[in-house]
């Protein structure tokens, strides 16, 4: 049994409870019962927030919905619709929040605060000659 994973570690219960990632399986029981409580609109606003908020993965939300829908619960042409709704109403808030900050204001606070986002100045730069060509 040691070694299983190639660590060299036991796959113990008592390894398993001491290692596991704090808030994982909390996060994955929200995101299930959301999506089996609120159907397409909860589908809606995990996407919403997943974009707003990253570490909800879309790659744990849509999988999810896919389940449900071949389950029969969810048509699968709703839970398309529904994931897509939630991604472009997510993206909205950022789309307008870039459109209404101008390059200079985004560079002071790079300047201030990207130390904390691993963004600098010269970043901005760099992304700014890639989408101007």
């Amino acid at each position: 049994m040691a070694g299983e994973w190639g660590c060299g570690k036991s796959t113990n219960s008592h390894w398993l409870r001491r290692n596991r990632k704090p808030g994982i399986a909390e996060m994955a029981s929200w995101v299930i019962s959301s999506v089996y409580v609120s159907g397409y609109m909860g589908i809606v606003a995990l996407m919403f927030i997943e974009n707003v908020f990253p570490p909800i993965p879309s790659e744990l939300i849509m999988p999810l919905a896919g389940y449900v829908s071949a389950q029969g619960k969810l048509s699968l042409a709703g839970v398309i619709v529904a994931g897509t709704a939630g991604t472009v109403l997510g993206a909205l808030p950022l789309y307008y929040l870039g459109h209404f900050i101008d390059a200079e204001r985004l560079k002071n606070f790079a300047d201030r605060h990207g130390r904390w986002l691993a963004l600098s100045r010269d970043d901005l730069a760099k992304a700014e000659c890639l989408f101007k060509g």
